[in-house]
């Protein structure tokens, strides 16, 4: 597929987030290594990995929606399966491509309006759809539409969003802008979107009230109960179907 820039970005104006990215990401980058960054970033993603492989053959072709400097996207097309990546920043675009180089991933990243991925793609694309904490940047009307037009490029659509578990102190190191819902309403949203979420997972346990016990319980938690505990973790992880 031949892809150009995009002559209309609703996305940018729709995104309720802060206006740059790439700075936090570099910065971030710069004080650990590109390596250590996405070893760290690797080790917090390993649910959603998980989900992936457990729903997922290796091999299935994947678009991920909002992917900043590309650590999930890149980690999964080291393991066997087919990524393209889409943005609406031409300047987050430029970075994930640096890294994807540097770590020897094999994503295909590309400029595209969120909003316009069954005009780009077409129906059934890809296997599933896959994003990490981009979603809760919308409006519910936005996530609604969002989730359709994903619905409609793939059959299966894995997310993950910051919940409203997050304990308050923790809550100034997000990026900013999260919109931060309960598990249910993310539950809502994706009926009213003719989802259906058929598993759940969570990770960031440390940053709830879990986290405010000791360290093997949360690790524990992190490694062995991201499913049973999902609705309590700081970020929920929804695999979701179409309905019909």
């Amino acid at each position: 597929m031949t892809f150009s820039a995009p002559t209309k970005m609703d996305s940018l104006s729709r995104y309720q987030g802060p206006p740059s990215r790439v700075e936090m990401y570099l910065k971030n980058m710069n004080r650990r290594g590109i390596g250590a960054y996405f070893v760290q970033e690797a080790q917090y993603l390993q649910s959603f990995f998980a989900m992936v492989e457990r729903h997922l053959p290796h091999q299935s072709r994947l678009l991920e929606c909002g992917y900043g400097p590309g650590a999930l996207g890149i980690y999964l097309s080291r393991h066997g399966y087919d990524i393209v990546g889409i943005d609406m920043s031409s300047d987050v675009i430029e970075l994930a491509r640096r890294v994807n180089d540097r770590l020897e991933g094999r994503v295909q990243f590309h400029q595209c309006d969120l909003f316009g991925i069954g005009e780009t793609f077409g129906p059934d694309s890809f296997d599933a759809v896959i994003s990490d904490v981009t979603l809760e940047h919308f409006s519910d009307e936005d996530i609604v539409e969002l989730l359709q037009k994903q619905l409609s490029v793939a059959k299966i659509n894995i997310f993950a969003v910051h919940c409203a578990n997050i304990l308050p102190a923790f809550r100034p190191n997000l990026d900013g802008g999260e919109r931060l819902l309960k598990p249910s309403h993310w539950n809502h949203l994706v009926e009213r979107a003719g989802g259906r979420v058929v598993d759940r997972f969570g990770y960031g346990f440390r940053y709830t009230q879990i986290g405010r016990l000791n360290w093997r319980i949360v690790e524990s938690a992190e490694r062995m109960f991201f499913k049973r505990l999902a609705g309590l973790a700081a970020a929920t992880g929804f695999v979701v179907r179409r309905a019909h």
